[in-house]
């Protein structure tokens, strides 16, 4: 396997688990429920996701320490950063969701949760595909 070819399966493997956190956080908001697909779902994706990046890198260290390059640590450094912030900011937002009782809290906690994960993985996403 070449560098180019594992940078795009990680590339869709961090975009397919960002958009299915991203697509729960929707849905649980439209539906107002916690769980409108079965909750195990993201879990499972994001698992996979980080069992193919273990594993490219116990059995490829030298293509992935090529695709891991100081310009996509970078761009995972800013995306976590920006994971971070919107963490932050869904606090107030989902106070005054709950203040105008637009939604229950066991629904605003599983968007908050998925969208938390779903921030990091989509950021980096559109950095990777942007080549900042």
């Amino acid at each position: 396997m070449n560098f180019a070819l594992l940078s795009r399966l990680r590339l869709a493997s961090f975009l397919l688990a960002g958009l299915t956190c991203l697509i729960y956080a929707i849905l649980a908001l439209l539906f107002d429920r916690p769980d409108p697909v079965p909750f195990w779902i993201p879990g499972v994706v994001g698992a996979l996701t980080g069992l193919f990046g273990l594993i490219t890198g116990v059995f490829l260290p030298r293509v992935s320490s090529v695709v891991w390059d100081e310009l996509s640590r970078n761009e995972w450094s800013r995306s976590v950063q920006f994971g971070y912030w919107v963490a932050v900011a869904l606090y107030p937002i989902a106070g005054a969701f709950l203040y105008a009782d637009l939604f229950a809290w066991p629904t605003l906690f599983a968007a908050m949760g998925t969208l938390t994960g779903a921030a990091p993985l989509l950021c980096f996403a559109w950095l990777d595909t942007r080549g900042a």
